[in-house]
């Protein structure tokens, strides 16, 4: 009879060996199991049979995960009248295959086999075998994977040996298929592995935060995918435990949450998205250099800038406090002012270049360190700042306009203070 194909689960016998009946495992193995078997040979009949099998697999893993192959060890023990049997049949060696049927219930579906099939080249007997023996097989367990959550069982059944004999000539004296059914009412249980559904993942953090995207981590569970919530409903699915969430608004509250497929959600994460615009105060410091007046006066002043940072361009709030110049008059006449800058609208700009408007005001006037009395004196037209900007320096030139209301001086001022080239620098901190 034709032996039937097997699939193989459980893979690559490392090795067979032929011992004594009384000797003793090596080292104890977490699971140990024994079933008796009965065995039909030819000439003898039913001969009682033992396998003993040891393997080490979890009692509990975490769904989805996947099990690397296990090594089982099966020892098959037989009784003296097939020891018998060979001597009398004068066999010096003998080459087996064994094929024990395994099956494994699933928490879902039917039970599915996990047959296991370990073959072994020639072993010689020993000359006069004792009253029995044992063949030690040394298999793996095929790796195993958990899908669902719950109990998964595997437990053994009958035995197929593929048995041959042979004589120190090479001459074959048997080549027959043995089948050991085992004994009923015996435990049969080799493993029970519980299966738990995966921890949440943990330390859901931000990594990067913007106007429209967000960027999260987390603390690896060991699961192979994770899904990604925002505000209760699916944004990603992804592979690691990074991910980059885009389709955000800006300046706007969103609440993420992470899990694998199986497990539970993660702490909940509230997440801010940037403003579109930002706000930043800035303090100036500089200098103006007014060209006519051949002199300069020291700049101190704050600068509020609102920034929009999905197209750069920004506006702000100029406030420069009141500064006094010093100047001679036509050449002649020593002079002091004190000069006030007024903004007229806002800062704009880029902060690559900016733009601001200013009204200049004198007031204070002296003539050799006598006061003037003279009506505001301020210019005709706001001057127009053209700067632009580089490592937070502001830089350039505007021109000042005629003065009016400085009567009796207007005239005077006009000609000492007005015209173009000059020029500002500020720095902001």
């Amino acid at each position: 009879m034709a032996r039937p194909i097997y699939r193989r689960l459980l893979t690559a016998a490392l090795g067979i060996a032929l011992v004594a009946a009384g000797s003793t495992s090596a080292s104890a193995e977490p699971i140990q199991l024994v079933t008796n078997h009965t065995c039909t040979y030819p000439l003898i009949d039913a001969q009682p049979a033992q396998v003993i099998r040891a393997t080490d697999l979890p009692e509990q893993v975490t769904q989805a995960r996947h099990l690397d192959r296990t090594p089982m060890q099966s020892r098959l023990r037989l009784g003296h009248h097939v020891a018998e049997m060979m001597r009398l049949a004068r066999a010096t060696s003998i080459k087996v295959t064994m094929v024990s049927h395994i099956w494994i219930q699933p928490v879902v579906g039917p039970a599915r086999p996990l047959e296991a099939e370990s073959a072994t080249d020639w072993i010689s007997l020993p000359p006069t075998p004792g009253d029995e023996f044992e063949l030690v097989f040394n298999d793996y367990i095929a790796p195993l994977d958990f899908p669902d959550v719950g109990e998964v069982t595997i437990k053994v059944h009958d035995v197929l040996l593929d048995l041959t004999l042979r004589r120190s000539d090479g001459s074959i004296v048997i080549a027959q298929e043995v089948q050991c059914v085992q004994d009923p009412g015996q435990n049969n249980l080799l493993a029970t592995i519980r299966v738990a559904p995966p921890a949440a993942p943990a330390n859901l953090r931000t990594t990067d935060v913007g106007l429209d995207t967000v960027e999260l981590a987390w603390d690896s569970t060991g699961q192979p995918a994770y899904e990604v919530f925002r505000d209760g409903e699916l944004a990603a699915t992804v592979p690691g435990t990074t991910v980059r969430v885009s389709g955000l608004r800006p300046d706007t509250d969103y609440v993420f949450t992470v899990r694998s497929p199986q497990s539970l959600f993660s702490a909940p994460l509230s997440v801010h998205t940037r403003p579109r615009v930002t706000h930043h105060d800035w303090n100036l410091a500089g200098t103006a250099t007014l060209k006519a007046a051949h002199t300069s006066v020291a700049l101190h002043g704050t600068l509020g800038v609102d920034h929009d940072v999905l197209t750069g361009n920004f506006t702000a709030d100029l406030k420069l406090d009141p500064t006094t110049a010093t100047m001679t008059l036509n050449g002649l006449f020593p002079a002091t002012a004190r000069v006030s800058f007024t903004p007229v609208g806002k800062v704009t700009g880029t902060f690559r270049t900016a733009h601001a408007d200013v009204g200049i005001t004198l007031s204070d006037l002296t003539l050799f360190g006598f006061p003037i009395p003279v009506a505001p004196c301020r210019t005709t037209t706001p001057a127009a700042l053209e700067m632009s900007s580089v490592n937070l320096k502001l830089a350039g030139a505007f021109t000042i306009a005629p003065f009016t209301g400085c009567a009796p001086l207007t005239s005077v001022i006009t000609s000492n203070v007005s015209g173009p080239d000059n020029t500002v620098e500020l720095r902001l901190s």
